[in-house]
Order: structure tokens, then sequence, then C-alpha cells
């Protein structure tokens, strides 16, 4: 894939993500817990702060990446429509054996949207799901 076609599927994962967040985080995975199995535990906990905390227009973005140097594997999330208590869950990913940074932020915050995007690897592939209602 050439340079500018990456480019041009960045600014279009880009544009799909450009409204309103509640949450960016980075949710990281045990080491030796497979890929499969973190999303799973992953969709799990989504699934319980949609129940919980989701307002009409919950919707979420997740990036798995793995961990460089010896680092645990983690996800990157986006996560909109919510009520917030953020420190509720962030133990509830605590639970799982898991540790959890989530922040709050109002708005668009472009940096945040390009650290997923930018993940994109020279063949234009993210390991990304999403559910944007």
């Amino acid at each position: 894939m050439d340079l500018r076609e990456l480019e041009l599927r960045k600014l279009r994962y880009f544009e799909k993500f450009d409204r309103r967040w509640d949450w960016f985080g980075r949710l990281s995975v045990p080491h030796g817990l497979s890929r499969r199995h973190a999303i799973r535990r992953l969709e799990t906990w989504l699934d319980d702060l949609m129940r919980e905390e989701g307002g009409r227009g919950f919707r979420w973005v997740r990036l798995f990446k793995h961990g460089v140097a010896g680092e645990a594997d983690y996800f990157q999330v986006l996560v909109g429509g919510l009520r917030s208590r953020t420190r509720t869950w962030e133990r509830s990913w605590a639970k799982r054996n898991l540790s959890a940074r989530l922040r709050h932020f109002n708005g668009r915050h472009e940096a945040e949207i390009r650290t997923i995007v930018d993940s994109m690897d020279s063949d234009g592939h993210l390991d990304i799901d999403y559910d944007l209602r």
C-alpha cells in the first residue's frame, strides 16, 4: 500500500471517530492471556458498562496492541454516551485481574483519536473493533 493510500485510510477512520467521547483509556491485559480471551473479557466489561452507565448514545472503539519490550498487551479505548463513574469502572476492570487508566475528556480530542488511527501498520491494518450506534 502506498503512503497516500495509507493516509487516506487513516483519514477515513479519523472522520468516522470524530465525535464526542467521554473516556480515553488504556486497559492492560495480563501476560499470557490470549488475544481472543482478552477481547472476550473486554466485551464483557463493555456490556456491563453499557448496562450500568450507558445512555442512548453509548458507543466505543477498541484497539488491541501488543506490548513491546516486555510490556503487557493492552487495549486503547474510546467510550462515549456515558453517565460517568470512572473510578467504579476502573475497579471493575481491576477485578478481572487487569489494570486500567481511564480519563475523562469532553469533546473531540484529535490527539487521542490520532493515537488509535496512527497504530495502522504499513499494510493499512488495525486490530480494531467499534460500535458507534
